[in-house]
């Protein structure tokens, strides 16, 4: 059955891998069943090998559906009848009822902090964005399984949003109501984790909370998992088995945790431990065995037949990796049973096991591995049936002796949270060197041949050498950030950003650019340029500016740069004591062999059109002769301003994410590049422009896009050559 599992997970894979991966996982699914199921009946390989293609066949089939329709789908624009149907917390899930449009999707995300009952009907006014993919190195968008799923978004700000008929009185929103108004009773401070963890509500958590609980591995008990309904139902049944029978204390207690599991929601957590417990309890109720590990592996089952993209869902796979780590991993740690207490020796080897198991998917969304979160989880999950017990019971018994309690354990929670989070962040390559590294040391303990042993430290240590020379002295990462701008620079230890990017409502920050820059080895950032105050160029300051160390801001010296957008971020800048600095033409920046040289704007300049556009800071990089232009969205105004300073450069980034009221033809003649960068994502204007990607083919320059080729990364070495790669292809 395991193997079965292992095989249908690969099977709903395969569609979203490179063609090349078809044949190699299907060479190890067939040598992984001549290995281990030798014995295996032919009616069983074919059931097996009937289930496998019918996986593969509806995830391909899923996927293809959802190419074709984002293919020509930019972002739909028209009126829609949109129905409430969950409350997730965050956001809403609205069904469609009617729309003008034609290619349809399956359900709409709602970013709001209206509180909206479930089955209002609302009419909307405005643009259905899509869900990017976004191609960088360590990147990942929790919302990527809904982009698989068909869903667009919608937030306050895409469009106009009205209320047509409000939702049932008696409703999932009443019960939420209801158990906020018991936990407000709580003290101010300790409100937000109550709610985080009893409902799965992030929203009142202060940033430094959720970046504190996030990094010692604690964020996931304020989203409602599949550890909270086990806990509803532990609770429940062990007051029960007191006073009734087995039978009727087992049923209460699962029909208990499937009411919780209905008003949180049936996520893929929460829905793995219903079923679990479902199976749990029947077998206890009939008197057959129980196995963890056969449950566990016809809860996934079910999961994927029904529907198959499950398998891209964070949730599913944390949640049943961390369960098949109790089942399988937990058993073979032998070492805590020299702990003479039970009871610790149990949460121990639960706790360790679990850890291990989901290691590689903390890499994988992390780029990184905690180093404390063991300890944290130890310290913490011993008391979180204690605290959700009492949380249950202050809603019903809103008594001060039990508020006490409770007040007490959120901040021993948040304490921990704050001194546990230390994370080990290693690019792939590092990651790589270190299991090559183990490996040695592995076979020269194992080796007798001494001569063998004294060579392979010596071999190891010529591929260090080989590996740190080749590595290049600068280089330049255009981050895919969808519509928007984003760029850094590494050079000797330093890192410089140009621009953040930014998307209404996508997180941007936190989920796109903080994982690349832990990718990339980026603890802080030296200097930070905002070239204009357009969203989709800074938007991303307000998040990031909370997540990392920031030294030196800079920007264009330039009234109009002071417009409320700006201006919002303006203050935490300050409250953080960030040096802040304005620059004007003629101002540079020198770090060794590299200087980054400002063209624009000139002093006193205001453009008489596309103000904010026009205001962009323009800067020359130069290290070693090697040129690198950066235009922000700056238009043909500020080009024409720029025609005398102008010299021939090797990298042009294009202005205005190619827009054709950029690059002109006397810019290109005079700039002469020979590659071209193209920072563009999903968009309603029609960037990049036919016309300027004409105007760059009759120049036989080479022009790379951040949406069709992901991260682009330009690699300079010591002695001036360099080379461009892409991420995406």
């Amino acid at each position: 059955m395991f193997l079965l599992i292992i095989s249908v997970v690969i099977a709903a894979f395969l569609p979203f891998l490179p063609f090349i991966y078809l044949p190699i996982l299907s060479l190890i699914i067939l040598s992984l069943y001549i290995k281990l199921d030798f014995k295996v009946s032919t009616l069983k390989i074919v059931v097996a090998l009937l289930l496998i293609i019918f996986v593969y066949f509806t995830s391909l089939a899923h996927k293809q559906q959802v190419d074709f329709l984002l293919m020509g789908l930019k972002e739909q624009r028209g009126e829609y009848l949109l129905k409430v149907a969950e409350n997730n917390g965050d956001y809403y899930t609205l069904k469609i009822i009617s729309s003008q449009n034609s290619k349809k999707r399956d359900s709409i995300l709602f970013f709001t902090e209206q509180e909206l009952p479930i089955n209002t009907i609302l009419l909307y006014k405005g643009e259905i964005k899509n869900f990017n993919q976004y191609k960088n190195p360590g990147s990942f968008s929790p919302y990527n399984i809904y982009r698989w799923r068909n869903y667009g978004y919608i937030t306050e700000n895409s469009g106009n949003t009205a209320i047509i008929q409000f939702g049932d009185k008696v409703s999932k929103k009443e019960i939420n109501d209801f158990i906020n108004k018991r936990l407000e009773k709580l003290a101010d401070m300790v409100v937000p984790l109550a709610k985080g963890v009893l409902l799965g509500q992030r929203r009142e958590l202060t940033t430094e909370q959720i970046i504190n609980l996030n990094r010692g591995g604690l964020l996931h008990i304020t989203a409602v998992s599949g550890l909270h309904v086990g806990i509803i139902y532990l609770i429940v049944q062990t007051i029960l088995k007191k006073i009734l029978s087995k039978k009727l204390s087992l049923t209460i207690a699962f029909i208990t945790a499937f009411a919780f599991t209905g008003i949180v929601g049936f996520r893929p957590s929460t829905l793995r431990a219903i079923i679990m417990l479902g199976i749990y309890s029947f077998a206890q109720i009939q008197g057959y065995p129980y196995s963890l590990k056969r449950a566990l592996e016809i809860t996934a089952l079910l999961n994927i037949l029904y529907y198959p993209l499950v398998v891209l869902d964070p949730g599913f796979q944390f949640s049943y990796l961390a369960v098949w780590g109790i089942a399988y991993i937990s058993p073979k740690l032998k070492f805590f049973e020299i702990i003479s207490n039970n009871y610790i020796s149990s949460i121990l080897k639960i706790t360790v096991a679990v850890q291990l198991a989901i290691l590689p998917l903390n890499y994988y969304y992390n780029k990184g591995i905690p180093l404390l979160t063991p300890i944290a989880n130890l310290l913490v999950a011993p008391i979180l049936p204690l605290y959700l017990g009492a949380l249950i019971c202050f809603i019903l018994f809103p008594w001060k002796i039990i508020a006490i309690p409770l007040e007490i354990i959120s901040y021993y929670i948040l304490n921990i949270s704050a001194i546990t989070g230390y994370w080990l962040h290693i690019n792939e390559i590092m990651l790589i060197f270190i299991v090559f590294l183990f490996l040695c040391v592995f076979v020269i303990y194992k080796l007798k041949n001494y001569r063998f042993k004294y060579l392979i430290p010596i071999l190891l240590s010529a591929l260090m050498l080989i590996f740190f020379f080749h590595q290049p002295a600068v280089k330049i990462h255009f981050l895919d950030v969808g519509q928007g701008d984003c760029a850094l620079v590494q050079y000797r230890g330093y890192n410089i950003l140009v621009d953040t990017g930014g998307i209404m409502g996508s997180n941007i920050g936190r989920n796109v650019l903080l994982p690349t820059f832990n990718y990339l080895g980026v603890k802080k950032i030296d200097y930070l340029f905002i070239t204009h105050p357009h969203f989709d160029h800074m938007g991303a300051l307000g998040e990031i500016i909370d997540y990392i160390e920031i030294d030196n801001i800079l920007i264009p010296d330039n009234e109009e740069m002071y417009t409320p957008t700006f201006l919002n971020v303006l203050e935490k800048i300050l409250e953080k004591d960030i040096n802040f600095q304005r620059l004007k033409k003629g101002d540079s920046l020198v770090l060794g062999n590299i200087t980054k040289q400002v063209l624009h704007p000139p002093e006193n300049y205001y453009p008489s059109q596309s103000v904010l556009n026009n205001i962009s800071l323009v800067t020359l990089l130069d290290y070693k002769g090697v040129k690198v232009l950066f235009t922000g969205d700056i238009e043909g105004e500020g080009e024409s301003l720029l025609i005398d300073e102008l010299v021939p450069v090797d990298i042009l980034k294009v202005a205005h994410h190619g827009s054709n009221t950029s690059t002109g033809e006397l810019f290109l003649t005079i700039s002469t590049p020979k590659y071209a960068i193209i920072s563009v994502g999903l968009n309603r204007y029609g960037h990049p422009s036919n016309e300027v990607l004409q105007r760059l083919r009759d120049r036989n320059i080479i022009y790379y896009t951040t949406q069709r080729d992901g991260m682009i990364t330009v690699k300079i070495k010591r002695n001036g050559q360099y080379r461009i790669s892409t991420y995406g292809r």
